[in-house]
């Protein structure tokens, strides 16, 4: 399995942090300063089978990167158990983990993407998302 990590932080808050835990050892290479160009996450999405989704802990509702999942056919890990809720919602697809003891079931990484129906898809394209917005019917 090949594995891509790009962790950011800002680098205020990521000193700041670095002194309250005293810890001053060599950082992971995935630990960035820089965001992605909307073409490199794209790219990425594009060509990942599994995407994971650490969402803020008081978000409510979906993730952008649940929304990226579902139109790039990729699988999903992610600690928005809120996804349950949703038409798309497929326990083949997306695994819900516990943000602090994390646990990922081999069988769920090796089993195949099941195909959720075009249909469900498209409703949350952005295309959709504009027609709601402005109110506007086909």
């Amino acid at each position: 399995m090949k594995v891509y990590i790009h962790i950011f932080t800002g680098r205020w808050n990521y000193l700041i942090n670095k002194i309250k835990q005293l810890n001053f050892s060599k950082d992971p290479e995935y630990i960035k300063f820089n965001t992605l160009s909307l073409k490199e996450n794209a790219e990425l999405t594009k060509n990942s089978k599994i995407l994971l989704d650490i969402q803020h802990p008081t978000q409510k509702g979906l993730t952008m990167r649940t929304i990226e999942a579902l139109a790039a056919k990729a699988k999903l890990i992610t600690t928005n158990s809120d996804v349950v809720k949703y038409d798309f919602y497929n326990t083949n697809n997306i695994l819900i983990v516990d943000r602090e003891n994390p646990m990922i079931d081999l069988k769920f990484l090796t089993a195949p993407y099941e195909d959720i129906q075009e249909a469900i898809v498209e409703r949350y394209s952005l295309t959709n998302w504009i027609k709601k917005i402005l109110d506007i019917d086909n």
